[in-house]
């Protein structure tokens, strides 16, 4: 089963630059620094926090992202230490700059996606949340087409983002229940 699951991200490394165009790869560019260090979520947040119904989910977003960051970023990437698929491939075939961490599991940009959309679904924020899956969709599918993530990573991003939006919601609904009703 592992050797199936490595064959399948090796394929898609392997033949990703097929259908690398200079359009979509100045596209996937934009959707990757998009998720650079959450800038999109970060900036959606501003005026949810600003708007007082509004202010109850940011702080569930923001908890979200610092559960999913802590989680994915501090623990799991440091303890399965898998190196990204970029690191294997010459130099002049880069097509963006090679990320400063060289760990690559679980995706990052993936996660915190997910973890917004996640957060949103559940609220049932419905105007956010269908362009929030759609970008994060894209900023997902740009770290596969850059060749900064294997699809495994990618997967296991979207599956931490999920979990860590479930639990802050529930987190933050105990909290509101229990010590703000």
């Amino acid at each position: 089963m592992i050797n199936m699951i490595k064959n399948i991200d090796d394929y898609i490394v392997d033949n990703m630059p097929k259908i690398h165009t200079k359009g979509l790869i100045i596209t996937m560019r934009i959707f990757t620094q998009l998720g650079n260090q959450a800038k999109v979520w970060f900036a959606m947040c501003i005026p949810l926090l600003i708007i007082k119904s509004t202010r109850l989910l940011a702080c569930t977003i923001l908890l979200a992202m610092l559960i999913t960051v802590i989680t994915g970023e501090g623990i799991i990437k440091h303890c399965v230490c898998r190196v990204r698929p970029c690191s294997a491939i010459e130099e002049e075939k880069h097509v963006v700059k090679k990320p400063t961490t060289i760990y690559s599991f679980p995706s990052g940009h993936s996660a915190s996606s997910f973890t917004v959309c996640t957060v949103l679904i559940m609220n049932r924020m419905w105007p956010l949340a269908i362009p929030a899956v759609i970008i994060g969709l894209l900023i997902a599918f740009s770290r596969l087409y850059l060749l900064v993530h294997y699809l495994t990573d990618v997967i296991v991003g979207i599956i931490l983002g999920v979990l860590c939006g479930f639990f802050s919601v529930q987190i933050m609904d105990y909290v509101v229940t229990h010590y703000f009703s």
